[in-house]
């Protein structure tokens, strides 16, 4: 069936899957770049209205896919819209087509909210929130966090911070004393030798994940190419521009591979971290319509019945980290 066009690699968001994304309350002062006005941020009363096949059309503008300049590509783009919009008239169609496009919106609303998206401008905070969420919940690790970043807010300020005062400040996460030595050498050397897209360290952290292999970054060490082997050897983890970092281990790898590295190589992520499995098993599904699994990365295009699971899966532990964000 030829709608809805799964989405190709552009710069433009597809015309037909483009509903607003839930904001958290939680990361107001500390996302700048989200524009809390705009519709990504609307309450939900004003969400709830459902999308139909026949108002997903009425949002596409033929006209604007139909110039002189138009190639023939563009000329079967278009022949491709009017047999969509000849559907309107299959009444079958249009019972399937309403129930897909609702339940899209719906998975689109039920995004994770990880606090490393919106941190995701400052390689360095994301490095900082990944160290507090390592080993500790996000119900008590993400305040202490904001707490930090607030009182020391760039790696030159928690470089020099009082380690007395810093270690009785993120107390109640326990592990303070090698926390506290940690950050301030995190940040220092964060100082002198910050991250560099075009610069990759050679990675300390194993990986039971093969997948990292398949990394834009290389690998230093052999990759098993049974299955079943896979499963029970280590690999190195693959080279990234924040290896040599202190603290960077493969949940702080994974997090900046997936949220501040380049626009693909989130594609590249096998995670073991149940937070970061959720973002990505979403991302897959609303990006390209993909079925997407840790140990075996995208298996096939997602069925409907398995798009509402996730929903489900999703709708239960809505929030960040364990925060509700209603």
């Amino acid at each position: 069936m030829p709608f809805p066009i799964t989405p190709k690699k552009s710069t433009r968001d597809s015309p037909y899957f483009s509903p607003p994304v839930a904001a958290s309350r939680y990361f107001h002062s500390a996302s700048p770049h989200l524009n809390y006005s705009s519709p990504q941020c609307t309450p939900r009363a004003a969400r709830d209205k459902k999308r139909t096949v026949n108002t997903v059309l009425a949002e596409v503008d033929l006209e604007s896919l139909w110039t002189e300049e138009n190639d023939d590509s563009d000329a079967s783009l278009l022949a491709s819209f009017e047999f969509e919009r000849s559907l309107v008239h299959d009444s079958a169609f249009l019972c399937f087509g309403d129930l897909f496009i609702q339940t899209y919106d719906e998975l689109w609303r039920s995004k994770p909210i990880l606090i490393q998206e919106h941190v995701d401008r400052d390689p360095w905070k994301l490095l900082v929130a990944t160290m507090f969420l390592n080993k500790t919940s996000g119900r008590y690790a993400i305040p202490v966090f904001w707490e930090v970043v607030k009182r020391w807010p760039t790696p030159h300020a928690l470089s020099s911070a009082n380690e007395t005062e810093l270690i009785e400040l993120i107390k109640p996460l326990g592990l303070q004393r090698q926390r506290a030595k940690r950050l301030i050498q995190l940040s220092s050397v964060y100082i002198n030798n910050p991250p560099s897209p075009n610069l990759l360290y050679r990675s300390k952290s194993p990986s039971k994940r093969v997948s990292a292999a398949r990394s834009t970054h290389s690998v230093f060490a052999p990759v098993p190419l049974d299955p079943l082997e896979e499963r029970s050897q280590t690999v190195r983890y693959a080279s990234t521009p924040i290896s040599h970092l202190p603290g960077a281990g493969p949940y702080a790898l994974d997090s900046y591979r997936i949220f501040c590295a380049g626009r693909d190589e989130w594609k590249n992520v096998r995670p073991s971290d149940k937070e970061l499995i959720k973002y990505l098993r979403w991302k897959w599904a609303v990006t390209s319509f993909d079925l997407w699994d840790p140990d075996r990365g995208v298996v096939r295009k997602i069925e409907l019945s398995e798009m509402q699971s996730l929903i489900a899966e999703l709708s239960a532990s809505r929030g960040c980290h364990g925060l509700d964000i209603n």
